[in-house]
C-alpha cells in the first residue's frame, strides 16, 4: 500500500474528477491514510480551491480536522474556515505543540505571533467556547503588549446579530407556532443571562505562580490595561482581586510602587479610587517576601507625591502605616529616606517626623540594617549637614543620644566620613554634639594620617 506522502505526491496537479476516479478505483479511504490530515494540510497551505478542500472533507471518517483549522484561521483563510467548522471542524479543540502543550485557538495563534484582530473576530464569530478566553491569556496578551487583542477581547458584545436572530427565531417562533408554546420573557432573560456567563472571563482567576491579570497590567505598568480590567469588571458585576499577593509575595499596591523604578501615580489613584469605590481597604502594609512593603518601596523611590499619597490614604481610612517596619536587609524608612536613589531627601525625612509625632511613634533612630548603617553614619556618609542636623535635633526632642560612635560592618563611623570630605561644618556638629553630651568621638587609625589629624586640630572647637 502507498503512503499518504506518496498518494500526495500522485495527486499534486489533478483535478478533481481525476482524483474521484483514482481514489475510487484504488479503494482509497480515510482510515488507510490517517485520516487524509496530511492531504487536506497540503490542499491548505498551497493554497488550493475549495472543491479540494470539500473532495478531502467529504472522504473522511473524521472530520473534527483541529489542525487543519487551526493552519486556515493562522493564514486568514477563513472561507475555507468556514468550510471546515460546517463540517464539523472543532474550533475548540486543542492542538498538540509537543509533549507537554497542549493549545486552544487563541493560545496557538499568539504563541506563533499569528494573533490579529482579524482572526481574533472569526473566532468570535463562530461559536468559540468563552472558557478559551481565561486569565491566562489575558494575562499573556498583557505580556506580549496586544493591546489591541485585549480591548477587543474586554469590550466586545457577545450578544451577536446571529446569536439575537437565533433566539427569536428557534425559542421564540418555533415555540410559538409549531409548538404553540410561546417563549416567556422569563425564559428569554435566562437565554440571554446563560450566554452572559457563558462569555464571563474570570479576571480573577489565578495563573501557575499566583499572577493574575490585574497584577500583570500593573506589572507592565500599562494603566490603559488596568482600567480596561476595571470597565470589565463593572459592567459584568465582578469585584476584582485587589490585595491578593502572588508566588513572591507581590500584590497590585506594591507593584505600582515598585513599577519603572518610581512608580505609577495614577494607577495608584485608580486602585485607591476602585477599592474605595468597593469598600475595600488596600493593604498598605503588607510586606513581600524580601519584607518590602508600600511606604519603604516609595521612600527609595524618592518619590515623595507617592509617600504623601499614602500618609493621605493611612490617615483617611484609620490606619497607621509601619514607618517602623524593616525589610529583610533591617532597611526602614527613616533610614531609607537618607538613601534613596537620588540621595537624601530632606522633605521625606521631616514627613516621616511629623508623622510619628501626630500617632505617638518614636522613631528608630539608632538602629542599624544589615550591613551596621544607622541614620547619623548615613546622613554624614551622604555629607548631608541637614540631614545630620534633622536627626539631631529629633533626638534632642525626644530626649535621647545619638550613637555617633558606632561603626558599620567595615568599621566606618560618622567622624572618619566627616574628616574624608572635608566637611568643617559636619565635622563642628560631631564635635559639638559629643562635647554637650560628653562623649569621646572615636578616632582610630582610619584618621591616623597627618592630614586628617592636621585638619581637626585647625578647627576651633
Amino acid at each position: 500500500m502507498i503512503t499518504e506522502e506518496e498518494l500526495i505526491e500522485y495527486i499534486k496537479n489533478k483535478q478533481v474528477k481525476e482524483l474521484s476516479i483514482y481514489f475510487k478505483e484504488n479503494n482509497i479511504i480515510s482510515e488507510n491514510f490517517d485520516n487524509f490530515n496530511k492531504i487536506l494540510l497540503y490542499f491548505i497551505k498551497n493554497d488550493s480551491s475549495i472543491e479540494y478542500i470539500k473532495f478531502i472533507i467529504n472522504r473522511q471518517k473524521n472530520k473534527e480536522n483541529i489542525e487543519a483549522l487551526f493552519q486556515t484561521i493562522q493564514y486568514n483563510k477563513f472561507k475555507k474556515a468556514k468550510l471546515l467548522i460546517k463540517n464539523g471542524a472543532n474550533i475548540n479543540g486543542l492542538i498538540n505543540i509537543d509533549k507537554n502543550n497542549y493549545y486552544n485557538i487563541i493560545e496557538y495563534l499568539l504563541d506563533y505571533n499569528y494573533l490579529d484582530l482579524k482572526n481574533i473576530k472569526f473566532i468570535i464569530k463562530n461559536n468559540f467556547n468563552g472558557s478559551i478566553i481565561n486569565s491566562k491569556l489575558i494575562c499573556n496578551l498583557i505580556k506580549d503588549e496586544r493591546n489591541d487583542i485585549l480591548k477587543l477581547i474586554l469590550q466586545n458584545n457577545y450578544f451577536s446579530d446571529e446569536f439575537i436572530n437565533n433566539i427569536i427565531l428557534r425559542e421564540f417562533l418555533i415555540k410559538r407556532f409549531k409548538n404553540r408554546n410561546p417563549l416567556s420573557s422569563k425564559e428569554l432573560k435566562q437565554l440571554l443571562l446563560n450566554r452572559e456567563l457563558q462569555f464571563r472571563i474570570d479576571i480573577n482567576e489565578k495563573e501557575k505562580y499566583g499572577n493574575y491579570p490585574l497584577l500583570q497590567a500593573i506589572n507592565y505598568n500599562n494603566l490603559e490595561n488596568v482600567e480596561l480590567l476595571m470597565n470589565y469588571a463593572d459592567k459584568h458585576g465582578i469585584v476584582l482581586t485587589i490585595n491578593d499577593k502572588d508566588e513572591d509575595d507581590y500584590f497590585p499596591l506594591l507593584q505600582s510602587i515598585r513599577t519603572n523604578s518610581w512608580g505609577n501615580i495614577n494607577i495608584i489613584r485608580a486602585l485607591i479610587e476602585y477599592a474605595n469605590r468597593h469598600n475595600i481597604i488596600l493593604n498598605v502594609n503588607e510586606k513581600d517576601l524580601r519584607g518590602n512593603f508600600c511606604l519603604l518601596q516609595a521612600i527609595a523611590n524618592n518619590n515623595i507625591e507617592i509617600v504623601n499619597l499614602l500618609l493621605e490614604y493611612s490617615n483617611s481610612h484609620n490606619i497607621v502605616l509601619n514607618i517602623k517596619e524593616k525589610d529583610n536587609n533591617g532597611n526602614y524608612p527613616l533610614l531609607q529616606a537618607l538613601d534613596t536613589v537620588d540621595g537624601v531627601n530632606t522633605d521625606i525625612i521631616n514627613l516621616l517626623i511629623s508623622y510619628a509625632n501626630d500617632h505617638q511613634i518614636i522613631l528608630n533612630i539608632n538602629e542599624k540594617n544589615s550591613q551596621g548603617n544607622y541614620p547619623v553614619l548615613q546622613s554624614v556618609y551622604k555629607n548631608n549637614s541637614h540631614a545630620t542636623k534633622q536627626l539631631m535635633k529629633y533626638a534632642k526632642k525626644k530626649k535621647f543620644v545619638l550613637n555617633i560612635n558606632e561603626v558599620d560592618n567595615e568599621g566606618y563611623y560618622p567622624l572618619y566620613f566627616a574628616v574624608k570630605y572635608k566637611n568643617i561644618k559636619l565635622i563642628k556638629m560631631l564635635f559639638k554634639y559629643a562635647k554637650y553630651y560628653n562623649i569621646t568621638l572615636k578616632m582610630d587609625e582610619k584618621l591616623s594620617n597627618k592630614s586628617d589629624c592636621q585638619l581637626i586640630s585647625s578647627l576651633d572647637i
